[in-house]
């Protein structure tokens, strides 16, 4: 899943389109409709179908407190991909019955003061993303069924891109059990 190398001059002219999955009412850990994570899914999947392009941003999320219901990313295709990657999303969208939730939003096009992120980002995204549900599935087998959900729970809460950085922040809540044994284990130490 990673993304070819592309050559700046070949996609430089291309039409801006900005995906951003919204919702009309907050998003749940137990819907599973964390909407950066819906915007990486349709990414990757968009990589994996032979799509070429360079992500220039990437944001989601407000607060570590709720499960993010809005993600957006700007992105650059090569132009003869341009139309093809419009029918694919609509697809996409439609075949996931997320028509209310995704919009495309082509933005014209611009030839100077582009500035794309190195192509590694969402491989590094997609990495971490990965080793959070290790994490989250290795912390399941402890349960509380006093708490909704029992389990410990994992989410990428917020991607905010500043300048020269991006932010990842992640919400990892422990059931107590195993809140209660690492402060033992912290105690011994």
């Amino acid at each position: 899943m990673l993304f070819r190398s592309l050559p700046i001059s070949g996609i430089s002219r291309t039409p801006t389109a900005t995906i951003a999955p919204t919702s009309n009412e907050k998003s749940s850990p137990a819907s599973g409709n964390n909407a950066i994570l819906e915007l990486l899914r349709l990414l990757a999947h968009s990589v994996d179908s032979g799509f070429d392009f360079r992500l220039t941003r990437f944001e989601g999320g407000e607060t570590l407190s709720q499960v993010p219901d809005r993600a957006s990313a700007e992105i650059y295709c090569t132009p003869h991909q341009f139309e093809d990657f419009k029918r694919f999303f609509r697809e996409f969208v439609v075949r996931h019955k997320r028509e209310e939730n995704f919009r495309l939003d082509p933005n014209g096009s611009s030839e100077t003061g582009v500035r794309f992120l190195p192509e590694s980002i969402f491989t590094c995204f997609m990495e971490v993303l990965n080793l959070f549900r290790v994490v989250e599935q290795e912390l399941s087998v402890a349960r509380d069924e006093a708490l909704n959900p029992p389990v410990s729970t994992s989410h990428l809460g917020i991607v905010r891109q500043g300048s020269g950085a991006i932010d990842l922040l992640f919400d990892l809540r422990l059931v107590p059990s195993l809140a209660a044994a690492d402060e033992i284990g912290r105690a011994h130490v």
